[in-house]
Order: structure tokens, then C-alpha cells, then sequence
């Protein structure tokens, strides 16, 4: 995902709740629960920054390294990608 912009897919609506944040995607009826990092990263994927720019502002609000952060947050790029709650912009 590196390069791509990841963006929430328009089939998913997200409900905050106290210590995470909720998926619905209402095409399959499923839902989804990120926790705090997750949600984070779920926050930041508005389709104008790719992985990287993602992980180093993962990276300064945690203050943890970059290389963990980026691992992280790939992690839960593709486990969103899996469930195609998000999709990446190309352009």
C-alpha cells in the first residue's frame, strides 16, 4: 500500500463509541470494531495520504518508531483492504 492513498469505502459508516470505533458495512451487514490505533489510522485514510505519511503521524502522536508504527499500520491497511472496507486511490 505504500505510494497508494487509502480511502473508507462509501459502503462502510462509522459510529465513535468511548474506546473505539465502530464499522458498519451495510452492504454484507457486518461490523467492526478498531481499537484506539486502529481507529487512528482509520482517521487518516482520507485518500491523501499514502501509508507512509500515515505511519508518521501514527509514529508522532504515540511517539513510537517509524518503522514500528509503518508495520502497524500496514497491518491494518490490508486487514481493512481484506474486508474492502477501504480502497486505495490511485491518482
Amino acid at each position: 500500500m505504500h505510494g497508494n492513498r487509502p480511502i473508507p469505502s462509501r459502503r462502510v459508516i462509522a459510529k465513535e463509541s468511548k474506546d473505539s470505533l465502530i464499522l458498519l458495512d451495510v452492504e454484507s451487514g457486518e461490523y467492526y470494531t478498531l481499537n484506539e490505533t486502529g481507529a487512528a489510522v482509520w482517521r487518516l485514510c482520507d485518500g491523501t495520504r499514502d501509508a507512509d505519511e500515515i505511519a508518521l503521524r501514527i509514529s508522532e502522536s504515540y511517539e513510537i518508531d517509524i518503522a514500528d508504527a509503518l508495520s502497524d499500520v500496514t497491518d491494518i491497511l490490508g486487514q481493512l483492504a481484506d474486508e474492502s472496507l477501504v480502497s486505495v486511490d490511485l491518482s
